[in-house]
């Protein structure tokens, strides 16, 4: 068992190397580490304090590490990407034009998931029992890269494009 004083010493040694290696990566002037191999004379009586905010502040960062990612429209990260993914997906199926404007394309769109062949095939991605009505546009893009030469031919004859 370690002695009272030892065990002061060992806890101040630990929290000082923390703050010295958090320090260290933020380009700030590192804190001098104390020399602790002589008897450790005085402490100061908010000492405990202090040290259970230190702590609590490095289990709080920890926590904010530990959250989810967020995706979609509630992500806070800048993408790399202008236009909407809908777009994108029929650009590369050959449905639209680049320079379509956004709101034909949209409409495209809701014309490509209203197929009843997209709807079936986006149907059957679904492997529930009871398919999703939205499961077209949470689909759509896998299955128009899923189509073959044939299958997107037929489905530009079918809504209408040239």
């Amino acid at each position: 068992m370690q002695s009272p004083a030892n065990y002061e010493k060992t806890r101040i040694n630990t929290v000082v190397s923390r703050i010295a290696d958090k320090l260290r990566g933020t380009g700030q002037r590192q804190a001098k580490r104390p020399c602790l191999g002589v008897a450790f004379a005085w402490v100061s009586p908010d000492f405990r304090t202090n040290m259970k905010d230190i702590e609590d502040r490095m289990r709080k960062r920890k926590y904010k590490e530990r959250r989810p990612i967020r995706l979609g429209c509630m992500q806070v990260q800048p993408t790399r990407h202008t236009e909407p993914s809908y777009f994108r997906s029929l650009l590369t199926a050959g449905l639209i034009e680049r320079n379509t404007d956004l709101q034909d394309a949209y409409g495209m769109w809701q014309r490509v998931c209203a197929d009843g062949v997209v709807k079936r095939l986006s149907m059957k991605l679904d492997k529930v029992f009871l398919p999703s009505v939205a499961a077209p546009y949470q689909h759509g893009a896998q299955v128009l890269a899923a189509m073959s030469e044939h299958q997107l031919d037929a489905l530009r004859q079918r809504i209408g494009v040239k």
